[in-house]
């Protein structure tokens, strides 16, 4: 990200808000939201069974499904520098956990281990109105009143 747009960020934190972040950690990022990149793996290496989705974790988010279906062929494997919890892991579609995190909460925000994809299975956008209420919780009557639509923002890191 350009320095610009992290000292954006950094005040939009300051001011409360709190960011929603997936696969890549850019450069002023990881210290921002609390987690740091302690490694990356490969769907199914070592013995594991291919990433199939995200299992949730405890308590979890309010609203959050048990297991969202999302395949990986790989995955950041991140990990908490201050104050955090996992609230979802990395399963197979037997849904055991992989016991490699894929969704952290900080409290400044959420951090998905891989990039997100969107479909329209119920699960999955059961987890995207758990995220969105979890950074935003005045939405959350809004999501339970209706099948509330969520706009994606996409951005590119320009290194692999």
């Amino acid at each position: 990200l350009p320095p610009d747009a992290v000292k954006a960020l950094q005040a939009f934190v300051a001011r409360g808000g709190k960011l929603f972040v997936c696969y890549s950690l850019a450069n002023g990022i990881s210290e921002l939201l609390g987690v740091r990149r302690a490694g990356w793996m490969r769907s199914g290496e070592n013995g594991r069974a291919p990433i199939a989705g995200l299992l949730k974790v405890g308590a979890g988010l309010d609203g959050q499904p048990e297991f969202a279906p999302q395949a990986s062929q790989n995955t950041t494997v991140p990990e908490l520098t201050g104050e955090g919890e996992v609230v979802a892991c990395w399963a197979d579609k037997q849904q055991n956990s992989l016991k490699v995190p894929a969704l952290v909460r900080t409290p400044h925000g959420l951090f998905m281990s891989h990039v997100w994809h969107r479909d329209g299975r119920p699960a999955k956008r059961a987890l995207l109105r758990a995220i969105c209420a979890s950074l935003a919780p005045e939405l959350r009557d809004g999501f339970a009143a209706a099948d509330v639509p969520v706009v994606i923002f996409e951005a590119t890191d320009p290194e692999p």
